[in-house]
């Protein structure tokens, strides 16, 4: 028969929060469903096998499970909520006394698209209380709980929930809680609560607890006497932990990080997380280094509307035991980063670090390969204010070398620029405007001053949609007030140039066919005409100009250096030629190809060093850039340098990926590259480098990464490993090993002081709920390009 009974309704609202909030803290078994069978699973959780799931329906766990939770219910009506709804109840049998209703045999309550069923239900009309006893079932969309007793009190509104099985469809968890109690501000307390993401019938790992309370209006969980088992065996007990229940980030210990290398043994991280507030939290790091001590690690970050956002590091171990002086070399680290917020005009950012000493990178920071490759630390601050028609800055700068064959940059202090950055023309000319005072300090025995640089001048911009032309015509200058080493007097210098370019191209389209493919090709001719008058810069120092690397690139600049110590002379022409495959149905470019050379009509006086010889080369190599994806799977890029004068290859990069699936990736490359003559060793550094990551089935993989150097005949950055990726766990196992040479990140020079350091991490993933061993996922993106570590 059926009733409506209102004075049930407000059991069955809270019984229905109750559930869906103890569904997600109440856990997966230790003896899980070890013993239950195929049949039961699928008719009672509502497992499907893999061989019954759609292809269209299937995903990588699913595969990797062989099967999947399916909700019955996942396409009934959400829009209104079973709150909003009357009950109904039927039954085989029922009585009403003046006290209470019974109901038995067969008893169903349905509410909205929530469902009780029960043997017996029980309502207690003077007590305001509600019981049922079991089996239980309820279910509703996204989740299916079983039990033996509901009890609920409508006076202290306190629900309790004995021997609960569950599942989370959407989040496919299975798990178990001996009691869950609610009390009136929704607070969950679960006692012997157990959690698994493991497929019922083999629960390979899961999480226990003592207690687990549950805040549903808060999102967070806390649990004491926590314990994670894998494959029966204990391997982290963790006394308290609190975790969130949505994505939100909550305190708590987060899993721990675990590695072990030749300079510091085995070493153990384990953070614990804090969520001060929404704009500001912190993670602290007591990190144990086996053969060095206990360093205290801290990040902090905070974001506001004005100051914008910080990210601030710190890190300190009080005592080295690998020290030449034990209990006298404490080491540590700052970093500091900020970015004001880029809609704003008044712009600030920060980026500094600043280190004990020159090994901590390489003794402490074993979580990427580039860190070991830094040789200096950028110590930078600036302001920036964005006019309507200026950009004004005042930037301070220094660099903390760590390379003992490095001697140290100078130090900017202060750095004031103006450079005109509005719309307005005359005449269609608009105007150049370049201003920058800087001084320039340094610890070393060096001279030392002040320097003004200046570029002001026109240019008339020539656009159409076939090419265009752009004519510049700007004088550029330099004054030194310099000091040199031992002189108590000052001296004055100046140097100028004049510069006028000429730049134009164009662009042919076609409509082509390759492969069997439509394709819209382009044809791109560029012509770049610079013209810059010599001035003698006898006596001006070098206080943060460099030669740039040449390539196609760099054809079309305006100047062979950076930095404005060094203004270039030339009187050469650029010519080049760009080709596009583009796809009209999607404009995504597949293949660019370019070609092109800089033909020189007089020798460039102007170099970097005093003492260096003009360059007399008719014209520079010919630069070659290709960058192709030829679809999805296959992408090649490759930059060459050819000398035509003297018929050699004085540069060369090469790189090519191949992706055959979805979790297979390829990559070989090739470097050779001879420094610019500005340098006073010019090793060539000729490299080759391959990576790979290869599924051998659904759960194995292996991956690995090696760059060799042909010069000395040696590997000089190796890396394997192995991973086991299961339904509900993954394993990952990494060795790397590198040489610790000069800290020129490009050259490795064979000599008896170079060390082979090695290195063994290890990850474990516990999918659904955490991992720990972030350090293995940071190296295999650091040398496995393209390699993505949150598939």
């Amino acid at each position: 028969m059926h009733k409506r009974l209102k004075r049930i309704k407000a059991f069955f609202v809270s019984l229905g929060t109750t559930v869906g909030v103890a569904l997600f803290a109440a856990n997966g078994p230790a003896a899980i469903a070890s013993s239950l069978e195929e049949e039961r699973i699928q008719s009672r959780l509502n497992w499907t096998p893999l061989k019954q799931v759609a292809k269209t329906d299937r995903d990588a766990r699913c595969i990797k499970c062989r099967g999947k939770y399916t909700d019955p219910l996942a396409g009934a009506d959400r829009s209104v909520s079973p709150n909003e709804s009357d009950l109904e109840v039927s039954s085989g049998d029922s009585d009403i006394t003046d006290n209470a209703f019974f109901f038995s045999d067969a008893v169903t309550v349905t509410q909205g698209y929530r469902t009780l069923k029960a043997e017996e239900v029980t309502i207690d009309r003077v007590e305001q209380t509600v019981t049922a006893t079991g089996p239980i079932e309820v279910r509703e969309p996204g989740i299916v709980m079983y039990g033996d007793t509901i009890s609920y009190n409508s006076v202290d509104e306190q629900a309790q929930l004995t021997d609960a099985e569950f599942v989370l469809y959407e989040q496919q968890l299975y798990g178990i809680a001996e009691e869950v109690t609610r009390d009136a501000s929704g607070t969950l307390t679960i006692e012997d609560g157990e959690l698994t993401f493991c497929t019922p019938t083999d629960p390979s790992w899961l999480v226990s607890a003592e207690t687990l309370e549950i805040d549903a209006i808060n999102n967070v969980g806390e649990a004491w006497g926590a314990r994670i088992d894998v494959k029966g065996v204990p391997i982290l007990y963790l006394p308290w932990i609190q975790f969130p229940l949505s994505d939100q980030r909550k305190t708590g210990l987060l899993f721990p990080d675990i590695s072990s290398d030749t300079r510091g043994g085995l070493d153990v991280m384990a953070p614990i997380y804090f969520n001060l507030a929404p704009h500001y939290d912190a993670t602290y790091s007591p990190r144990h280094i086996a053969d060095r001590g206990f360093v205290h690690q801290l990040n902090a970050r905070y974001l506001g509307e004005r100051s914008g956002s910080w990210d601030v590091t710190g890190a300190y171990l009080n005592d080295d035991k690998l020290s030449a002086e034990p209990g006298k070399d404490a080491r540590w680290l700052i970093k500091v980063k900020q970015n004001s917020t880029p809609s704003s005009r008044l712009r600030t950012s920060i980026d500094f670090s600043k280190i004990s000493d020159n090994d901590y990178l390489k003794d402490l920071e074993n979580n990427t390969l580039s860190a070991q490759r830094q040789t200096a630390l950028l110590q930078q601050a600036r302001v920036d204010w964005l006019a309507d028609n200026w950009l004004i800055g005042v930037e301070a700068q220094q660099f903390q070398g760590i390379a003992e064959d490095l001697t140290d940059n100078y130090q900017r202090l202060p750095q004031v620029s103006a450079v005109w950055r509005g719309d307005k023309t005359l005449g269609g000319l608009a105007p150049i405007v370049n201003i920058q005072a800087a001084n320039f300090d340094t610890d070393f025995e060096k001279v030392r001053g002040q320097r003004l640089f200046h570029e002001v001048g026109v240019s008339l911009p020539l656009s159409r949609s076939y090419g265009f032309l752009n004519s510049q015509l700007t004088h550029r200058g330099i004054e030194y007030s310099l000091k040199d080493p031992g002189m108590t007097d000052s001296r004055d210098e100046r140097v100028e140039s004049w510069v006028a370019s000429i730049d134009g191209g164009l662009t042919f389209e076609r409509s082509s066919e390759f492969f069997g493919h439509s394709f819209t090709q382009t044809l791109e001719p560029r012509a770049h005409y610079l013209y810059a008058s010599y001035d003698d810069h006898v006596g001006i120092p070098d206080f943060d100009s460099a030669e740039l690397t040449f390539s196609y690139r760099q054809l079309f600049r305006n100047t062979r250096f950076s930095g404005h110590d060094r203004l270039a002379d030339a009187n050469q022409l650029a010519l080049g030629l760009t080709s596009r495959l583009i796809d009209p149905k999607t404009g995504l470019e597949r293949v660019s190809v370019s070609l092109g050379q800089i033909i020189n009509f007089r020798d460039q006086r102007i170099r970097l060093k005093e003492g260096d010889a003009p360059l007399t080369e008719d014209g520079s190599a010919l630069a070659f850039a290709l960058d192709m994806t030829a679809s999805e799977r296959w992408s090649i890029h490759s930059n060459l340098l050819f000398d035509a004068y003297d018929n050699e290859l004085d540069a060369a990069n090469v790189r090519v990926s191949y992706r055959p699936n979805d979790e297979s990736l390829f990559n070989i490359g090739y470097t050779l590259r001879e420094p610019p003559e500005s340098f006073a060793a010019r090793p060539v550094t000729e490299q080759f480098n391959t990576s790979a990551y290869i599924p051998l089935d659904e759960n194995w993989r292996l991956f690995g990464a090696l760059r060799y150097s042909l010069e000395i005949d040696s590997s000089v950055e190796d890396m394997f490993g192995v991973e086991y990726d299961g339904c509900c766990w993954r394993a990952r196992f990494l060795y790397v090993s590198y040489l610790d040479a000069l800290r020129d990140t490009d050259v490795f020079v064979p000599q008896p002081e170079l060390r082979r350091d090695r290195a063994f991490q290890f990850q474990f993933v516990l999918k659904g709920l955490g991992s720990f061993g972030r350090r293995v996922d940071n190296l295999m993106q650091d040398m496995i390009r393209g390699f993505n570590a949150t598939r």
